[in-house]
């Protein structure tokens, strides 16, 4: 996989995946496109929502680390929630390209920049503890291959698009993400095209048409709720 830096419109870098001119965030803005979709429109939707105290993330894509990183950055400002976070990758990024993104000093602040380096660990399969509430575990595996006998309160569903990894948004797959989910869980993904959104109510969730980030018109929420009768 060839890789190449650039800006996006906010300031903050992003990664284009050369051979299928493919950009790992909107141009429009990474750190603007992450904050909508996964965070406003995920976590603080599901921290407002319920009000736990604790909370499990599975991140479908671990990439540049972005979400991981907004995510501690959000739940810093909420004093005692516990973040059980995990994540997966096919092709983690190598220190030569994932220390060169510039997330840490767009957000402003300091104690993020050895926060993104600890994240970026070569630890896999085993917890590194980014703080007393902040757990974070990442494997190195293939989405279909995954199995874990936890189950998730939010997913990030962050894979590349159906034109470059159409093998990630079939229903036998999305089915696996939807049994990941808790009773009550919440899926986001920028991926909010008809054929998706179909798979996802064929399954029995609950599929929210929210307006997307700046240069996209929409984004969908996805909803497992109690009691449902969801395909599994």
């Amino acid at each position: 996989m060839e890789l190449e830096w650039m800006n996006t419109a906010d300031g903050s870098s992003t990664l284009r995946w050369v051979q299928q001119d493919e950009c790992f965030h909107s141009r429009h803005g990474a750190i603007q496109e992450s904050k909508h979709v996964y965070i406003e429109s995920g976590l603080h939707y599901f921290l407002n929502t319920y009000q736990p105290q604790s909370l499990r993330i599975f991140e479908m894509g671990f990439g540049t680390g972005l979400n991981a990183l907004l995510t501690y950055q959000f739940v810093k400002k909420r004093s005692g929630i516990q973040i059980d976070y995990h994540a997966i990758d096919t092709f983690p990024l190598p220190f030569s390209i994932w220390s060169k993104l510039n997330y840490p000093e767009s957000l402003q602040e300091e104690n993020l920049i050895d926060i993104f380096s600890t994240m970026h660990s070569e630890v896999y399969s085993e917890a590194i503890l980014i703080d007393e509430n902040f757990r974070l575990v990442k494997e190195q595996i293939n989405f279909q291959l995954y199995q874990r006998q936890t189950q998730f309160d939010l997913i990030y569903y962050d894979a590349f698009g159906p034109r470059v990894q159409p093998e990630l948004w079939t229903e036998e797959v999305l089915s696996l993400a939807v049994q990941l989910l808790e009773e009550n869980g919440v899926l986001v993904t920028y991926c909010a095209k008809g054929a998706v959104k179909r798979i996802f109510r064929q399954l029995g969730a609950e599929v929210t048409s929210l307006p997307g980030p700046p240069g996209k018109r929409e984004m969908i929420r996805v909803s497992k709720k109690k009691n449902s009768d969801v395909l599994l």
